[in-house]
């Protein structure tokens, strides 16, 4: 599977959209990595049920993907069912809710298959973000949307200090946009 390049070792700079996140700009060394591959339905809880044709599924939480603590995933994400598929990245909650949602990506079947979802839709997550995806039927029969997101989680720690200045002004680190569509 190709993805971006990150591997054991590497020191990886996080990027957020809001400068107030508590992860923008934090550098993290990656210690371990694994390959990841979800199917919506697959988990606990159904994400999706029928939607009938010209209907849409409302944006629904696939919080089977937020990384634990001290994890950074990465995945590509490809459609199994005909419609239109937009995803944002819900970042942070609160006792109200989701605190923000950033629009990442829209997509359909032929942009990127199940069997071989584009690396041009992919996204980066840490813990407290998960995607949302809603499913808009532009066929004409009920279907039940099935999206499988395929990737890498790493365990990482956090360099500070001295060390993460050192490290950011070498230029030798990968940055990751949270939560943005990889390119």
């Amino acid at each position: 599977m190709v993805g971006p390049n990150i591997k054991p070792g590497f020191y990886v700079q996080l990027v957020a959209a809001s400068s107030e996140d508590p992860m923008n700009n934090k550098v993290i060394q990656i210690l371990r990595e694994e390959a990841s591959d979800y199917e919506t339905g697959d988990g606990a809880t159904a994400e999706f049920s029928t939607v009938a044709s010209g209907s849409n599924t409302g944006f629904r939480q696939v919080v089977s993907l937020e990384p634990d603590t001290g994890r950074l995933a990465w995945y590509k994400w490809g459609i199994f069912t005909g419609g239109v598929y937009e995803m944002q990245v819900n970042a942070g909650s609160s006792r109200l809710g989701v605190d923000e949602a950033k629009a990442a990506a829209n997509i359909t079947m032929e942009k990127s298959p199940s069997f071989d979802p584009e690396d041009d839709y992919a996204f980066y997550l840490v813990t407290d973000w998960w995607p949302a995806i809603n499913c808009t039927n532009t066929t004409p029969n009920t279907i039940t949307p099935k999206v499988r997101f395929i990737g890498w989680k790493w365990d990482f720690k956090e360099i500070v200090g001295a060390q993460a200045a050192q490290i950011l002004q070498s230029g030798k680190y990968t940055v990751a946009t949270l939560g943005g569509v990889h390119q």
